[in-house]
């Protein structure tokens, strides 16, 4: 789209703060290198396709009807989305573009809309300068509308690295194309083979699974390395270079998991081991809902499929070294595919002839092994004795100082879990939880006698960062079931409130798109042009005002009704006070400042108004300071 050529007349203002952070639609944390080749994405039930260089981190996923596909760069500074939905006859791309700004890029300033035609596509660019996470970032868009699906295409970039990067982001958004009628068959989506680098389907053959009731492609002449329960280890070929390229299936049980909560606990497992997880999406391919992700290790590059099927959940993984990442993208691109449910579970794989390579017929032992079953009973095999966390582990992997309240700058937070019995050789699954955030921070899997004792050891670190203060949980499970936790706290007894020899006066303000912010200590309000405030009110198209700060509700409707603050719930807790949100009327808010006082805030009128697109919350206001 080339947004930059419309944008660079715009004088943006020379002092910027420096980013050392920013979180673009992705929770993807990514390090290391990749070859710089480009994979085209293409979606055959939204007819579209976009190429996106290999290092990007990718995802896909629904908001509500719409359906999102997101791309990322490994250092989180350029990001490009592509937002496509059905629409009615009469709708028209205006329509489309009054509707993204005002509930996508709510309080956006637009720069430029003029017509665009995009690879044949006809439709409207915009630019827009945003606050996002109250930083300035650009915006370039382009809408367009075909056969009743609207396409909105759009990047964001730091507005001080917007003439650094935006060729970067044009050449991916320049690739958008919409698809014809003569390529639009089949259905979900499918990542097209690297050029020069594809591999033919008729070097596949079928693999029928009778204990997944799962059949799919896999290379002609793959050969079994290795059997264990519930897992086989195959060698496949690569044509291309000689070497052979590892494939592994595995059959998980279900456990009353469906497969996003299963996917998260992977996700977690792989994040926690130090891998570098490159892209994950959810998506229908062949005949089940299915995620496909990738990371890299040690090296090694990891490209999988895992299939909600009617049993298990089915993976299919390629495995080798990071030079032949584009190899295995190509056979993982037929095999994502080409997954079907098995209807007549007589294992036709005999006259199929799936193994291939010399393998033994499917009546060998060396088929998919059967998933061993998990007795209701087994769980009782072993007996929870303690468990503790702490900030200090000896060479026994014992807790020293135990404690249940940690400062926030902790570096580790380990745990140690004592158990009576036999595991029958199963693993343990360590989670850490924030109750606060309600989330999943860490997730471990342990082998079931650490340090030749009946323990398990496990931490969870946060390096040089401050963890976001509020309530934690360890829990340790086994074979699906939770058979201990720790409950402790993080910040709260190291940072208790600071007390004051007064309560503050309440005072009354008005705050609109000018006079946009206040700081509690000063008691000035401050304009757009001010160093960042305590609090400042956002000009979103939204029913309600978008307050930015680090505040939490109270569910209090008088100021005088909160007499402490609240310990959790504050919406910026580790987002270096910038997150906002849209704020209630009538209830008391209290701030949490970075000097550790407390100011509170209730909204008590707001006047709403729109003009030339631009949107309005005019709000009066009580404030109080100090607020106990």
């Amino acid at each position: 789209m080339e947004i930059y050529k419309y944008l660079v007349k715009y004088k943006y203002p020379e002092a910027m703060k420096k980013i050392s952070k920013i979180l673009l639609f992705s929770a993807f944390i990514v390090c290391g290198n990749v070859s710089a080749q480009n994979r085209t994405i293409e979606d055959s039930q939204m007819k579209f396709k976009i190429s996106v260089p290999s290092t990007y981190q990718t995802n896909q996923y629904w908001d509500g009807t719409d359906k999102i596909h997101a791309f990322v760069s490994r250092d989180n500074n350029v990001a490009v989305s592509i937002r496509s939905f059905e629409l009615p006859a009469n709708i028209s791309v205006e329509q489309v573009v009054a509707a993204f700004t005002q509930n996508v890029l709510k309080g956006a300033n637009q720069l430029v809309i003029q017509p665009h035609n995009l690879n044949g596509a006809s439709g409207k660019m915009a630019g827009y300068r945003w606050r996002y996470n109250n930083i300035s970032v650009v915006v370039g868009a382009f809408y367009t509308i075909r056969n009743n699906i609207g396409y909105v295409v759009w990047s964001m970039i730091p507005e001080n690295l917007f003439a650094k990067r935006s060729a970067e982001s044009d050449a991916i958004t320049n690739s958008f194309t919409l698809l014809g009628q003569s390529t639009d068959a089949g259905s979900g989506e499918r990542q097209q083979n690297v050029p020069g680098r594809g591999i033919s389907s008729d070097a596949f053959v079928t693999l029928v699974s009778d204990d997944a009731m799962v059949e799919h492609l896999i290379p002609t002449g793959s050969t079994v390395r290795k059997t264990e329960p519930g897992q086989t280890i195959w060698d496949i070929p690569n044509p291309s270079s000689g070497n052979t390229l590892t494939m592994v299936i595995q059959n998980v049980v279900k456990g009353g998991k469906n497969l996003n909560s299963f996917m998260n606990e992977q996700i977690a497992s792989i994040r926690g081991n130090g891998a570098t997880l490159l892209g994950q999406s959810f998506e229908k391919a062949g005949d089940f809902y299915t995620c496909r992700y990738s990371y890299e290790y040690n090296g090694s590059r990891f490209s999988y499929t895992a299939v909600d099927g009617p049993v298990t959940f089915y993976l299919t993984g390629f495995v080798g070294g990071v030079t032949f990442a584009a190899e295995l993208e190509s056979i993982h691109n037929i095999v994502h595919t080409s997954f079907k449910k098995v209807t007549n579970s007589n294992n036709s794989v005999g006259q199929q002839n799936p193994h291939g390579g010399g393998l033994a017929p499917s009546s060998s032992p060396l088929q998919q092994p059967e998933i061993e079953a998990v007795s209701s009973e087994t769980i009782f095999d072993i007996k929870p004795n303690t468990i503790k966390v702490g900030t200090d582990v000896n060479s026994n992997y014992e807790i020293g100082s135990v404690t249940n309240n940690f400062p926030s700058n902790t570096k580790k937070i380990h745990l140690e879990f004592n158990y009576q019995g036999d595991t029958k050789e199963k693993n343990f699954i360590v989670k850490w939880v924030s109750k606060t955030h309600n989330t999943l921070v860490a997730e471990d899997l342990y082998y079931p006698k650490t340090g030749g004792a009946n323990k398990v050891y496990s931490f969870m670190e946060n390096g040089a960062e401050q963890w976001p203060g509020g309530d934690y949980r360890a829990e340790v499970w086994y074979l699906g079931d939770k058979v201990s936790e720790a409950d402790f706290s993080i910040g709260a007894a190291q940072t208790p409130q600071k007390q004051t020899n007064r309560v503050g006066e309440i005072r009354q303000i008005v705050l609109d798109n000018t006079n946009i912010g206040y700081d509690f200590a000063s008691g000035k309000i401050r304009t757009d042009a001010s160093p960042d405030p305590d609090f400042l009110n956002r000009p979103w198209c939204t029913t309600l005002p978008g307050i930015c700060g680090n505040w939490a509700r109270t569910g209090k409707s008088r100021m005088e009704d909160v007499t402490s603050a609240p310990t959790s719930g504050y919406i910026s807790d580790g987002l270096d006070y910038i997150d906002c949100t849209e704020a209630p009327l009538k209830e008391v808010l209290v701030f949490k400042l970075k000097d550790g006082t407390f100011g509170k805030m209730m909204i008590i009128k707001d006047e709403f108004s729109k003009s030339n697109n631009v949107c309005l919350h005019k709000i009066t206001c009580f404030v109080q300071y100090p607020a106990f």
